[in-house]
């Protein structure tokens, strides 16, 4: 038998579920986190972002069929246009947003104090993820985004 009998004790401890059920479990409750995001977003005229998570941007992009355009610290990216998009909404004055994963919250909001910034509202879905509207230059920068046109 593969695996012997420690898997099995393994597969009755977890609830039969295995790591495969827990990990579609996990990835069931954060593609509902995004979903909510999305729509608190788009609810608000947000439909350019800033991520926090290098590949969240990608999930948020094809889950809102591109109805938010992201992106992530480095203006560099496998699709040139969207990092643009997402510079020239902010530069034009239109509804931008820092977004960002659950398990970052607490990080993102220690770094908001550090850096003199405790008073910026961090919006917080019921799944946990989180946003930030109408974010300035200098918080950009400071988290560490490379704004084309700045």
């Amino acid at each position: 038998m593969r695996g012997g009998p420690g898997r099995l004790r393994r597969h009755r401890r977890d609830g039969g579920r295995g790591r495969a059920g827990r990990l579609a479990e996990t990835s069931l409750q954060s593609r509902r986190a995004a979903d909510e995001l999305i729509g608190d977003l788009l609810f608000h005229g947000v439909h350019h972002v800033y991520c926090l998570h290098p590949t969240f941007q990608w999930n948020l992009m094809f889950d809102s069929g591109e109805r938010i355009l992201a992106r992530w610290m480095d203006p560099t990216d496998r699709v040139p246009r969207y990092p643009r998009e997402v510079d020239r909404a902010f530069f034009a004055g239109e509804p931008v947003a820092i977004v960002g994963t659950p398990d970052k919250i607490e990080e993102f909001r220690r770094f908001l104090g550090k850096i003199g910034r405790a008073e910026v509202d961090v919006r917080v879905t019921p799944g946990g993820c989180f946003w930030v509207t109408a974010p300035d230059l200098d918080l950009l920068r400071r988290i560490g985004f490379r704004i084309s046109g700045a």
